[in-house]
């Protein structure tokens, strides 16, 4: 009888069981839910998308707040609220977004950082006290760099749903990095679309916004180009117009505000 073959054994294909999401651990879970972000179509289904990790996280609630800065127009606030609206807008400030202590936080910083530790946001609730204890809330930094000002925060109410174990904290803290990044990114390439939808910038167009954002000078640009200082300046007018800015300056930090440079 012809001995077995320990190779033939290890070359056939194991077979596999991949187990429904809600029996996965907590932390698989939640990256999953993470990654199903990427795919999302519009903000309706980003919402729905937000609902579903924060689920996934085992947690009470969460909220996304994102910045979108602009040189010659109101800044736009960005809000998903995967929680009791009324209870998030009783947080909101008296003035602008950007005064609220953990917006401010999130502006200046990029730690990731409990509540309690931060000035206490302004309450206009109309109960005799606040309906939410704060201390659970952990404050996510996000930030697209290079000047542009843009940013936004998620805020992850890590009070356990019932019945759910909750991460540990350190995991928490990764995963709700990850989250925060990866909506931060939608936002990103949703607004970097709608602006090329409706400017229709040419790569040429972006090479010289990248040069004015690089701070050269019309002459040094036309060395670069090799065409007149006068053919730059009427480029910059078209690209102006595109952009409906006042100027080159306002254009390229529009450009790179919503990540086309």
């Amino acid at each position: 009888m012809p001995s077995p073959n320990p190779s033939s054994r290890r070359d056939r294909p194991h077979s596999r069981v991949d187990l429904p999401n809600d029996l996965l651990p907590a932390s698989d879970q939640a990256l999953l839910a993470i990654q199903a972000l990427h795919n999302v179509s519009d903000p309706f289904d980003l919402l729905a998308a937000l609902c579903r990790a924060t689920q996934a996280f085992g947690v009470r609630a969460s909220a996304c707040v994102h910045i979108v800065p602009d040189p010659e127009r109101v800044t736009q606030v960005l809000l998903l609220l995967a929680c009791d609206p009324d209870t998030a807008w009783a947080y909101r400030p008296a003035g602008s977004w950007l005064e609220h202590p953990w917006l401010r936080h999130a502006r200046d910083h990029t730690e990731a950082v409990p509540a309690s530790m931060l000035d206490a946001p302004p309450y206009a609730g109309t109960s005799s006290g606040p309906p939410l204890d704060l201390a659970p809330v952990l404050v996510v930094p996000t930030h697209s760099g290079g000047g542009t000002g843009r940013f936004g925060a998620l805020m992850l109410d890590t009070t356990p749903l019932p019945g759910m174990a909750p991460l540990a904290p350190e995991a928490c803290r990764l995963l709700a990095h990850s989250l925060a990044s990866e909506l931060h990114e939608w936002w990103l390439r949703r607004t970097r679309a709608e602006l090329q939808h409706h400017a229709r910038l040419r790569s040429d167009d972006l090479r010289m916004l990248d040069f004015e954002r690089q701070g050269l000078s019309t002459k040094q640009i036309a060395r670069q180009l090799g065409i007149g200082s006068t053919a730059v300046d009427s480029r910059f007018q078209r690209i102006n117009a595109k952009l409906n800015v006042s100027s080159r300056r306002n254009a390229a930090l529009r450009a790179a505000i919503h990540g086309l440079l």
